[in-house]
């Protein structure tokens, strides 16, 4: 009986051993996640704020685009009227 005793107390014993490091290896593991998702997290911060970034210059470059679209075609505009004066002034020069 005393035997049988002793072996309960070293099973007893075991499992609690065996039960500690299954804790033991749950916490690693609840650790390990929360780092990876801080991790993520901070990941996930800093690509939204890049995202962010991204759409304002976005809105600054169209801003810009339509500006020099607009000066383009005011040029553009510019340069016909030079060159049909350009060609009344030759051909009154060609009348003279």
């Amino acid at each position: 009986m005393y035997m049988r005793n002793v072996s309960d107390s070293a099973d007893a014993s075991q499992n609690v051993a065996a039960n500690e490091s299954k804790k033991r290896r749950v916490q690693i593991e609840i650790l390990i996640l929360e780092s990876d998702i801080r991790k993520l997290n901070n990941e996930k911060n800093t690509t939204d704020n890049d995202v962010r970034k991204m759409i304002h210059d976005e809105e600054r470059i169209r801003v810009e685009l339509d500006k020099k679209k607009t000066y383009l075609a005011k040029v553009a505009q510019e340069i016909r009227s030079k060159e049909d004066e350009l060609r009344t002034l030759r051909k009154k020069l060609n009348l003279l």
